[in-house]
């Protein structure tokens, strides 16, 4: 399995991305306006997220349960 495959690899990079959002969600609270990088930041995690989490739903819950 590749590396940047492995769960590890997503552990790290959803706490990366928690932490951005959590800045954001600092920034909303505060009533201080967000940047348009921020914004194009936030949509691109989510969307990978969703590859991610969909992949593994795919993959484990779906796949497996046909064999």
């Amino acid at each position: 399995m590749p590396k940047f495959l492995q769960p590890a690899f997503f552990d790290n990079f959803g706490f990366i991305g928690f932490i951005f959002i959590g800045i954001i969600t600092v920034f909303l609270l505060l009533n201080i306006p967000i940047p348009l990088w921020m914004k194009i930041v936030l949509l691109v995690i989510a969307i990978l997220g969703c590859l991610v989490d969909g992949y593994i739903i795919i993959t484990t819950h779906l796949i497996k349960k046909k064999n």
